[in-house]
């Protein structure tokens, strides 16, 4: 006997995309420092911790602005390799015509 409401298949994976790939390791970093900012602020006296809120914020600030030099590096690398693949399979398919 078969169920009326068949049991859905799940999609097929789909492939990362090349720049959330290449943006990986950068935010990993980002989110470590996050996490370091957020240790610090909370780490100690408690009637002290407003008082570590702005050191510990401007800490992280600087540490992603040192990142962004190698975010765009990777993001440019991939995101011509991207392109550069997409180009070439519009030639493959002009050829074939």
């Amino acid at each position: 006997m078969s169920s009326p409401n068949p049991v859905p298949t799940p999609a097929p994976a789909t492939t990362a995309n090349p720049l959330l790939k290449a943006a990986a390791p950068t935010l990993v970093v980002a989110l470590q420092n996050m996490q370091q900012m957020i240790t610090t602020i909370i780490t100690g006296d408690p009637m002290q911790a407003p008082a570590r809120v702005v050191p510990a914020a401007e800490i992280f600030l600087a540490q992603l602005v040192l990142q962004l030099p190698g975010l765009a590096g990777s993001e440019l690398l991939a995101g011509g390799a991207d392109l550069n693949a997409k180009i070439g399979n519009v030639i493959t398919k002009l050829k074939a015509l």
